[in-house]
């Protein structure tokens, strides 16, 4: 048996022992009685694995694990609405599957009730291939030039080398 984490009224999140559920607890914030709710929603901390629980009124909240102090989220439980009805995403509604564990639309993490960072795959930035084109015009130009003290480079392929990264060059800029 874990911990069941719930709220009192005044929103202050309390934590007693499993052995408790249906029983009736003082808040240590406002003093008002609280029943110990029926936990819906059973995971283990990520950090230290203790066991813990909660009502679905917590899914998605960060809570103190009361073991190793660290916040947790508590995770995100798929629900129909209907049963003709797809499950939705709780965060952007879109439609997932019902074995989903990620919205593709917005990033939830159904079981760590986390948002997944974006990252920009989109095309490289000129930025980043300027240098890189203004260094290959330079080796392309100097070995040009150097033609002569080195006979393996060719002077029609230089030429040809020379004038490729100088268009490619003016398309960045």
């Amino acid at each position: 048996m874990g911990i069941i984490y719930f709220k009192c009224s005044c929103e202050k999140v309390l934590a007693v022992d499993e052995t408790g559920v249906g029983r009736t607890v003082n808040c240590t914030d406002c003093g008002q009685p609280v029943v110990v709710p029926s936990p819906e929603i059973r995971w283990n901390c990520q950090t230290c694995g203790h066991e813990m629980a909660a009502p679905g009124e917590l899914e998605g909240q960060k809570i103190q694990c009361t073991e190793c102090l660290n916040r947790v989220t508590v995770p995100v439980i798929m629900r129909a609405r209907k049963h003709r009805d797809s499950p939705k995403c709780p965060d952007c509604g879109a439609g997932i599957k019902p074995d989903a564990v990620i919205c593709v639309n917005c990033g939830l993490n159904f079981k760590t009730g986390e948002k997944l960072k974006s990252v920009d795959l989109s095309e490289p930035k000129k930025a980043v291939l300027k240098p890189i084109l203004i260094v290959a015009a330079i080796f392309v130009v100097c070995g040009y030039s150097l033609r002569g003290a080195m006979p393996f480079v060719w002077a029609r392929n230089s030429v040809s080398l020379a004038g490729f990264a100088i268009s490619a060059f003016n398309l960045l800029g």
